[in-house]
């Protein structure tokens, strides 16, 4: 499925009247807006979550990265039911989208740091349901030391229509949070804890 949107513009024409509108005729489409965030919760950090919002628009891409913070360290539950978060950061990346066989690049710049090259493909992704919890593997092993990266409960995942962005070395097949995972509002979301040795892990669920 392409991901870019076309614009079609009429032209000027004669004199000659124009013929009428197919009664079947639609508005062009808008552009896309597609929504990825990562949250990082659990009883070592401060919680903290990044969003990124993508909007391609024929051959212009636009990028804008939006960082907060919570007021302390919070269980994945207690970040989805209403926490504040402030925000610390806020960047625009803009550029342009272009076609390549199975994927769109996407080059875009904000003043003051590294452009950044994206290669964009649309493919489907498993996630969990909107509101998951990251719980300990319920097949752990009794002498268990540490590394458990948990699982999801519900268990249940869905695929999901996805545009899955990297710089080029991520491997296109990890749910890890070095790539970017867009889709529709109201998105995907990595969601990951760490609560040191007893969990630490994470993974996609949809976004509320």
């Amino acid at each position: 499925m392409r991901i870019l949107a076309v614009v079609l513009v009429a032209g000027c024409g004669s004199a000659a009247p124009p013929h009428p509108p197919a009664a079947h005729s639609e508005a062009p489409p808008a552009a896309e807006r597609q929504i990825f965030r990562q949250l990082r919760v659990g009883t070592r950090p401060i919680a903290t979550r990044t969003t990124f919002e993508l909007v391609i628009d024929g051959s212009r891409a636009s990028l804008t990265e939006t960082d907060e913070r919570g007021r302390r360290a919070l269980a994945m539950v207690d970040a989805d039911r209403g926490a504040r978060w402030d925000v610390v950061a806020r960047r625009t990346y803009l550029g342009s989208a272009m076609i390549k066989p199975g994927a769109v690049e996407l080059v875009l710049a904000s003043e003051g740091v590294q452009p950044l090259q994206l290669r964009c493909t649309r493919r489907a992704v498993d996630a969990a349901a909107a509101g998951a919890l990251r719980v300990p593997s319920p097949d752990r092993p009794a002498d268990y030391a540490c590394g458990d990266r948990g699982g999801w409960q519900p268990p249940a995942t869905s695929q999901v229509a996805a545009t899955v962005c990297d710089a080029g070395g991520a491997d296109p097949d990890d749910d890890d949070d070095d790539r970017l995972v867009f889709a529709p509002p109201p998105g995907l979301e990595y969601a990951a804890v760490n609560d040191d040795c007893a969990l630490r892990g994470g993974g996609l669920r949809i976004a509320r």
